[in-house]
């Protein structure tokens, strides 16, 4: 299925370009009289080898956008291998010793409006405004539950808050394999209701050098929360199942554990999966193997339906089959009793995925393409794995439909969001957008 092409990709993406700008100038049309942005957004980069070095360039370069407006909170993303306590360091020196932090590491670089940032590198996205109350808290990942309630502790008492008060939105980072027990325990910390976006920390080839960070320290196996407080205007899509199209082949779990699925329909799940391919993994089904480029491109689904009776194909992306059992490891957990499918999918799609997912995501906040401050991009890693020399090559397009405002992209190793009518999630093979509006 490598390079398969998908016509019906590129007419996708351009109804959804059209449809988007048309949405966007009946958003203008109707934006009040309100010209003083109550958000300002500053972003740069830096490819400097040492961490602290980088960190004050990017500062520096930030403040093309922001002036000398005071900074109170900072996203970081950054490639693996810097000192982090010396980035960290960086930022509050750029911007003060009580500037919030919040960070994670992007599979091979980072994406900025200037485009792929490949290799070593980071870039920082910082916010200015009166507006907007943000706290932070972080914990290593000892015991999930706890450490996701001690995280949430930490940050309503760094925000100024009471725990009753809830958020606009939760930003979360942690390192991956415990995602959905913390997805849960945070949402029943607020009592439900409220938005959790993020990414799983990556690194360049799964070897474990991954981070998260926040100004009180880093972690490589936690958690990191931001909560932000505001009346702003924020757009929010979670882009599961988008660039995919359904096969018709489905059976249901019969024996699963976590994030391994022993049965489908009453057999291996292996034997089923290969069935579903045509064949194409017999070699893997007799000696085991890697599945990860087959996963991207094949995924299995778990098709729900909203409260609202959308349905909804949740991804999980096989990356292992076993020889001993025949059984096939994901990387998100699945339960007896689940129907499950498999979707196709190219590398067409997953490029045309992000402006399309900008769109989505803007119009959710009904922001108009010039009342954009910036974004944050939440791309599962697989899509640098199937784009090879085309990584980056969507940012114009992106940036076209943002109205070039700041945007800040991180390539993770799984990705949470929330589903209207299902709640919050954590799935695999997702395009996710934060669109922050200035009004």
């Amino acid at each position: 299925m490598k390079g398969t092409k998908q016509p019906w990709a590129h007419r996708l993406l351009g109804m959804v370009m059209v449809a988007g700008l048309v949405m966007g100038m009946a958003l203008h049309a109707e934006a009040g009289a309100e010209t003083t942005p109550r958000l300002v957004i500053g972003q740069g980069a830096s490819t400097a080898e040492d961490g602290g070095a980088a960190a004050l360039e990017a500062v520096e370069r930030s403040r093309t956008g922001l002036g000398e407006r005071p900074v109170s909170f900072v996203m970081v993303a950054s490639s693996e291998g810097y000192d982090f306590n010396q980035v960290i360091s960086g930022v509050r020196k750029g911007y003060g010793s009580g500037v919030k932090i919040w960070g994670l590491t992007s599979h091979k670089g980072v994406m900025t409006r200037e485009g792929w940032q490949k290799g070593k590198g980071l870039s920082v996205m910082a916010f200015s405004s009166e507006h907007m109350a943000f706290g932070v808290g972080d914990a290593e990942l000892d015991d999930p539950e706890a450490a996701a309630r001690a995280a949430c502790r930490m940050a309503v008492k760094d925000a100024g808050k009471s725990p009753d008060e809830k958020p606009a939105m939760i930003l979360m980072t942690a390192s991956f394999g415990e995602e959905e027990r913390l997805v849960d325990e945070i949402d029943a910390f607020f009592g439900g209701g409220v938005k959790i976006f993020g990414g799983s920390s990556g690194d360049n080839n799964l070897s474990g050098e991954w981070r998260q960070f926040s100004s009180r320290g880093v972690h490589k196996k936690g958690v990191v929360l931001t909560l932000i407080y505001t009346d702003l205007k924020i757009g929010t899509m979670y882009g599961n199942g988008i660039g995919y199209v359904a096969t018709g082949k489905r059976g249901t779990v019969t024996r699963a554990e976590g994030r391994v699925i022993y049965e489908i329909d009453g057999r291996p799940a292996g034997d089923v999966y290969n069935e579903w391919l045509g064949g194409t993994i017999a070699e893997k089904v007799k000696n085991g193997g890697s599945l990860m480029f087959e996963g991207i491109l094949a995924p299995l689904t778990q098709t729900v339906t909203a409260s609202d009776g959308t349905s909804y194909n949740l991804t999980i992306h096989a990356v292992e089959l076993n020889k001993e059992d025949g059984s096939l490891t994901s990387l998100a957990v699945s339960k007896a009793g689940e129907e499950i499918s498999i979707l196709h999918g190219s590398s067409d799609a997953h490029f045309n995925r992000p402006p399309i997912v900008a769109i989505m995501g803007r119009t959710d906040g009904r922001i108009a393409p010039g009342e954009v401050a910036g974004t944050l991009f939440f791309c599962c890693a697989c899509t640098h794995m199937v784009l090879e020399g085309r990584v980056g090559g969507f940012i114009p397009m992106v940036n076209r439909v943002l109205n070039n405002a700041p945007f800040l992209g991180a390539f993770t190793f799984g990705e949470q969001g929330f589903i209207p009518g299902l709640g919050n999630r954590h799935q695999n093979l997702i395009n996710s957008m934060i669109v922050f509006g200035k009004y």
